[in-house]
């Protein structure tokens, strides 16, 4: 592993994507023998787990510290990092993993562990979405409805949320938003309607969708991308546009690059970050951090030759 890193913790978030990860967490114990790793193993509970991590980094001093979950897992991993010296790592284990996948981490959680000693440190931007860290991707309308549902009737697992998703386009409704890029060269306020606005720094969902081409993790800047409002049965025969940036040349979306934005909508929308649903909400200011967060990831870092870092 980068820089001799020997001391190893791992945050396990036993509920994520609805998958048994004892097996998993069994293993652990062998590879870091095999790697003269020292290992602690944290347990999520859901009850105040950003401290309870905080103490552990700060009593137990760990180099690497590996979220084991889903995007939600990451991101909890990332906030309790925040004035640590240590690295994140990252083992998928969640309904979507868009993070992960985003940063080509295999799929497979013992794959991604073996790939561990032979990753690299890349430094990610970090997006403050009304003060929520973002790594990943937030966004307000439709999907961030079918998210709120996602957590509200405790489903788990990507089957799960497609259900929930085909049980909502029915109420898929565009909304009005106005928002400002006070640093744009040129126009500094934008009108227009969407049925979902991605605040992304990343370029892919957990599914593969390629929503933003123009996306690199360590640049500064972050894109909003605008899917246009057409009938529901055109956007669902569209969504193999969405697999590449397709979706862009058929005018279906457009994106804005900036590393300031306020978003201004006449009605209270949905948001979810990296995730979460966080409640609706008429306004939402982004910043971002450039460079903020050390996480280990594969070498090679294109996807379909689009580069993921600059």
């Amino acid at each position: 592993m980068p820089h001799d890193f020997t001391r190893i913790l791992f945050v396990v978030n036993p509920i994520s994507g609805g998958h048994d990860k004892e097996a998993f967490i069994r293993q652990i114990p062998q590879w870091a023998d095999k790697h003269h790793y020292e290992v602690h193993i944290y347990k999520t509970t859901g009850n105040d787990d950003k401290s309870k991590i905080e103490e552990t980094i700060k009593n137990w001093n760990p180099q690497v510290v590996v979220a084991v979950g889903g995007d939600g897992t990451c991101k909890l991993v990332a906030e309790s990092l925040q004035g640590s010296q240590a690295v994140m790592g990252i083992i998928p284990f969640g309904s979507a993993n868009g993070l992960a996948t985003s940063l080509h981490i295999p799929a497979t959680p013992l794959e991604a562990l073996q790939q561990l000693p032979h990753m690299t440190i890349q430094r990610l931007d970090a997006l403050y979405v009304n003060k929520a860290l973002s790594l990943h991707l937030a966004d307000l309308g439709f999907n961030a409805k079918v998210i709120h549902r996602f957590q509200e009737e405790k489903t788990r697992g990507w089957w799960g949320y497609m259900k929930l998703y085909l049980q909502e386009r029915r109420s898929l409704k565009s909304f009005k938003i106005r928002f400002h890029l006070p640093h744009a060269p040129k126009r500094k306020w934008f009108n227009a309607r969407a049925y979902i606005l991605v605040i992304a720094n990343m370029q892919r969902y957990g599914t593969e969708a390629l929503i933003n081409p123009l996306g690199r993790a360590n640049d500064g800047k972050f894109e909003l991308v605008l899917v246009r409002p057409i009938p529901w049965w055109r956007l669902l025969l569209a969504l193999p546009l969405f697999f590449s940036d397709k979706h862009l040349q058929k005018g279906l979306s457009k994106i804005w690059q900036t590393d300031y934005a306020e978003l201004y909508l006449k009605k209270a929308e949905a948001l979810q970050v990296d995730g979460e649903p966080m409640g609706k909400h008429k306004k939402v200011v982004i910043r971002i951090k450039k460079q903020a967060i050390p996480v280990l990831c594969p070498q090679e870092q294109t996807n379909d030759r689009l580069p993921l870092f600059s």
